[in-house]
C-alpha cells in the first residue's frame, strides 16, 4: 500500500500582498521563492507576481525546487471574462505542475 507524504506549502502574502499593492511591491518573486525554500516549504500559492502561463511557471518553480501548492481567488465566481483570461494564458493550476487535489 502506497502512503502518501505530506508536503507544506505557504502564500506569497508572506512577501507580497495581492490586494494592497503597496505592501511587499519591492519584493521579487525570486525573493519570495527563495525564501520559501530556505524555511522549509515545498509548495508555494499562486500570487499576483506569477506568470500565469504553464510553460513559464512550471521551470520557474521548478529551479526553486518547489510545486504549485493552490490558486487562490477572492469569491471570483467563473465569468465568461474569467474563463477567457485563463483560456488566452494556456494554463490552469493543473497544467502548471499542482498536484493538490479538488
Amino acid at each position: 500500500m502506497a502512503t502518501e507524504q505530506l508536503r507544506w506549502g505557504v502564500s506569497p502574502l508572506c512577501w507580497t500582498n495581492d490586494v494592497l499593492e503597496d505592501l511587499g511591491g519591492d519584493i521579487p518573486l525570486d525573493t519570495c521563492l527563495r525564501e520559501a525554500r530556505e524555511a522549509g516549504y515545498q509548495g508555494i500559492e499562486l500570487g499576483r507576481k506569477f506568470p500565469r502561463q504553464a510553460a513559464t511557471l512550471g521551470p520557474l518553480l521548478a529551479a526553486a525546487d518547489l510545486r504549485l501548492a493552490s490558486a487562490g481567488t477572492a469569491a471570483c465566481w467563473p465569468t465568461a471574462a474569467w474563463k477567457r483570461s485563463w483560456r488566452r494564458c494556456g494554463s490552469t493550476p493543473s497544467s502548471s505542475g499542482s498536484s493538490a487535489r479538488r
